[in-house]
């Protein structure tokens, strides 16, 4: 089971106290970037940008997001690489 969207962006503005543009400046993406990626939208994942909103909420990528086979391979690869180090 997955965060819904609202979820999603309270937690990030509660727990960073900074808006979604703010956020987004700061991540060096655009806002619309990080809504389509809170919003889940279909054909649109962006692995990477999920793991800074997990770790700014403080949530594993599967509690919020779920699972989704690109983000489970980006997770498995960077797992990898840091055994490799």
């Amino acid at each position: 089971m997955s965060f819904s969207p609202a979820r999603i962006k309270y937690l990030l503005t509660e727990k960073t106290g900074k808006s979604l543009t703010a956020l987004a400046k700061e991540w060096s993406v655009r806002k619309e970037e990080l809504s389509m990626c809170i919003r889940q939208v279909s054909g649109r994942v962006y692995p990477e940008l999920r793991l800074k909103v997990c770790e700014a909420i403080g949530y594993s990528v599967e509690e919020v997001f779920g699972t989704h086979p690109l983000t489970t391979a980006l997770l498995t690869t960077q797992a990898e690489q840091r055994s490799a180090a």
